[in-house]
């Protein structure tokens, strides 16, 4: 089992029924046999892992990861036809309630026997293999390792890196540039991934700037991916991508969200340095919207616009992970000349298409980057990575990068190292949610997405 589920919990307390909840009282995932006193723990950690309970006429135990948890004698038997699986305790009406889990069960498995000690381990390994490829728990006690790795499966060797931009403005609502001159000044800095994303409000036409060639452009003779989108922006303003998406009003940020996923759109939230909302506005919004459509959130903006997003960001990040992880942005928001090319991104794809970039940006398969310069090159002159590596049960991470005169690796309680490589054994990381990188030369900054940690349990 990894972490949770959205299954509520059902069947309350009845006879012969077996639940494995959450305790209210303390926090433990237990399982339970008819009642509280009928009880075994597994485990009061933070997944995921795999959870293994078994049982006969006169013992049931519980294992988290292959190891003995806890065991309590029992003469119950058990009605399957009652198993539930959710978090326990009563409401105010003393009546059942029902407290769903956050997270995900990733698969489910019950035999209709009591398997030996050989099986039981079998079956473990098993599970552990198919869903964590490796020993989900790689040494003593609380060592942490990397659980979710962005660039796991990127080929370093065979993938392009494309220049994009997701954040463009055009006459069509307050940009200075016609569409035409904006792809233009685009593909000749050696962009290869371009959004043109005017405003859908402030009075201008909601409908997207879109298609290119309305403009006399076809992407398909530069060489780019075109992409439709909107800056929903009566709304704090949302950059919503692959749909036509527009229109909506003034505290409708859910409702907008809500659209962009019917259209099979994906959207990231724009320079949240502008309003004033708690961070735990974010984090709601993030889980409840996950990759449906919300991916990202802008972290730099017409530069450096707003120094203080990157600590919102990290702060959000360390509210919903490990279930949900916010990728960053780095975005020209692009009106005029002096906004140009100083925030961009390099996407890791097979080809220039829009099914990789989507897998991309679901998956963190990028870097972003700052240049206050705004050079144009099509090489530019910040740090580039040309691969990241994570090794030894994912306790190591090494980057190899150019033109690189430091890299300083910052969890959300703040800065654990410098260099090329990590051993997170070696390193105080506090409890830490995720680690990220920051590599910087003399023309700018380069930014890892966050790589989303764990801890082991024995």
């Amino acid at each position: 089992m990894r972490g949770g589920t959205q299954v509520v919990m059902g069947n309350y307390n009845q006879k012969n029924a077996i639940s494995i909840s959450i305790s209210q009282q303390n926090n433990h995932i237990v399982a339970r046999i008819s009642d509280y006193t009928n009880n075994c723990s597994f485990t009061d950690e933070a997944g995921p892992y795999v959870l293994t309970f078994d049982y006969d006429s006169q013992e049931m135990r519980t294992f988290v990861d292959g190891a003995l948890t806890d065991s309590h004698e029992t003469n119950e038997s058990i009605s399957w036809g009652k198993t539930a699986i959710g978090r326990s305790g009563t409401s105010s009406s003393s009546s059942s309630s029902r407290y769903p889990w956050e997270g995900k069960i990733s698969e489910i498995r019950i035999y209709d026997r009591k398997l030996s000690d050989d099986e039981r381990k079998a079956v473990e390994e098993e599970l552990q293999e198919k869903w964590f490829g490796a020993s989900n728990n790689p040494g003593e006690p609380g060592r942490a390792y990397v659980y979710y790795n962005p660039y796991e499966d990127v080929d370093w060797e065979t993938y392009e890196q494309y220049k994009a931009n997701f954040h463009t403005h055009t006459n069509q609502s307050d940009g200075s540039f016609s569409p035409q001159v904006a792809i233009d000044r685009y593909y000749n800095a050696g962009y290869k991934i371009l959004a043109l994303t005017d405003h859908d409000g402030y009075g201008y036409d909601p409908d997207t700037t879109w298609p290119w060639t309305k403009w006399n452009r076809d992407p398909d003779d530069f060489g780019m991916l075109a992409i439709q989108g909107n800056e929903l922006s009566n709304t704090d303003h949302i950059c919503s991508l692959f749909n036509d998406y527009g229109g909506p009003r003034s505290g409708q940020e859910e409702l907008a969200l809500q659209e962009v996923n019917e259209r099979n759109g994906l959207a990231f939230m724009n320079h949240p340095g502008r309003y004033t909302r708690p961070v735990d506005w974010y984090a709601n919004l993030y889980k409840k919207y996950y990759k449906e459509p919300l991916i990202g959130m802008e972290v730099h903006n017409q530069g450096d616009r707003y120094p203080n997003d990157r600590q919102t960001w990290d702060r959000v990040n360390a509210l919903v992970m490990p279930e949900v992880i916010v990728f960053g942005y780095s975005n020209d928001d692009m009106h005029n000349q002096n906004n140009l090319f100083k925030s961009y991104q390099f996407m890791l794809m097979k080809e220039l298409t829009v099914e990789d970039l989507r897998e991309a940006m679901l998956k963190g398969a990028f870097y972003f980057c700052y240049e206050p310069g705004g050079s144009g090159s099509e090489d530019p002159p910040v740090p580039r990575i040309s691969s990241i590596e994570v090794t030894d049960n994912g306790t190591d991470i090494k980057i190899t990068a150019t033109t690189a005169n430091s890299i300083t690796w910052k969890t959300d309680k703040g800065i654990i190292a410098n260099g090329d490589f990590i051993d997170l054994d070696d390193i105080n990381i506090d409890g830490a949610k995720f680690v990220r990188a920051e590599l910087t030369n003399e023309k700018g900054t380069t930014y890892t997405q966050p790589f989303v940690l764990m801890y082991s349990l024995n």
